[in-house]
């Protein structure tokens, strides 16, 4: 009689062990990742007496420290959005958001409240996958002195993470010393800015998501004047109309002057005309017309200089103006 006491005591013990075992979270299902428009569920599994126990849906705020925004309590939806469902199935609770947006990207809690001081919960990560965005504190133009370093950065959000590259615009050449035209990186490092290397260089975000972020930066090289003739030497015949030109790269745009014998030529004065002519935004051709006679301040045939100064340098070149052989 007292072995059949014994037993049944332990099966009450037993009995009363498993009906009185606390709530616990067993499963919940691993990260998530969708595509904006797709549907995601989360499902939340509790054993033990859970009958009186809420279980609870929440979002998490990472970010910002607030509360958590609550999405459902038990099998009961608490947001007014009919993206979401909550379903209760034996012991799992299976949240539900359709037509998932941007917004939907961050960390899923499933929690259960025991009692007043002990709370159970388990999290999950839905990642929404993102076109890229390129960041704010990317550069933007920049302007830089020949043969003085230049960073040029570019950065960039989405998810997956984007890979950044850069380029140059008619698939020019990247300067020195980068080799070709593409570089893969946040950051094209110049170490000595040369003119040949300003103009327009394109960072683009791309992460397999949309057709990719672009941005374009402008480098703007400030550069003493450097002068090109295209005719430095020039054989005209008596009563033959003259156009003298010079090329001028420089930037800024510098002041450019035509010196004959020391003198410097003024427009109207002694018949020449004095024109300039914008070729790019940085380089400029002067112009001196004149008819070649001979009158009292002498004959038009010699040497002349062009003249051109900006806040950088000074550079002059010569155009030599000869008469024809007999």
């Amino acid at each position: 009689m007292e072995n059949i006491t014994v037993v049944l005591l332990g099966l009450l013990v037993c009995v009363i062990e498993i009906v009185c075992h606390a709530p616990e979270i067993t499963y919940v299902n691993k990260s998530i990742i969708r595509n904006i428009g797709e549907m995601a569920q989360f499902s939340c599994c509790i054993i033990g007496n859970y009958n009186n126990v809420p279980v609870c849906w929440f979002k998490l705020n990472t970010a910002k420290m607030i509360e958590p925004l609550m999405l459902s309590n038990s099998g009961n939806l608490n947001i007014p959005s009919a993206r979401f469902t909550i379903q209760a199935n034996d012991n799992c609770y299976n949240l539900t958001i359709r037509d998932i947006q941007e917004i939907d990207d961050g960390v899923y809690q499933c929690a259960i409240q025991i009692d007043l001081h002990t709370r159970s919960s388990a999290d999950i990560m839905l990642k929404v996958k993102r076109i890229p965005v390129i960041l704010y504190n990317s550069t933007k133009s920049v302007f830089v002195t020949e043969g003085e370093p230049v960073s040029l950065e570019c950065y960039a959000e989405g998810y997956p993470n984007p890979k950044i590259f850069w380029k140059r615009t008619n698939a020019e050449i990247l300067p020195a010393p980068y080799v070709g035209s593409i570089y893969r990186g946040n950051i094209l490092q110049i170490k000595q800015v040369n003119r040949k290397d300003r103009g327009t260089y394109s960072c683009i975000a791309d992460n397999g998501i949309g057709r990719g972020a672009r941005h374009s930066v402008a480098v703007h090289v400030q550069c003493a004047p450097s002068i090109t003739i295209p005719r430095p030497k020039l054989v005209e015949a008596f009563g033959k109309n003259i156009n003298l030109e010079c090329h001028v790269d420089a930037f800024p745009t510098p002041a450019i002057m035509w010196f004959k014998n020391g003198n410097q030529i003024y427009e109207n004065h002694n018949s020449y005309s004095i024109s300039e002519r914008v070729m790019t935004d940085e380089i400029t051709a002067g112009i001196l017309s004149f008819v070649i006679t001979a009158d009292i301040h002498g004959d038009k045939y010699g040497d002349y200089i062009c003249k051109a100064i900006n806040g950088l340098g000074t550079a002059e070149a010569v155009i030599k103006v000869v008469p024809v052989s007999i």
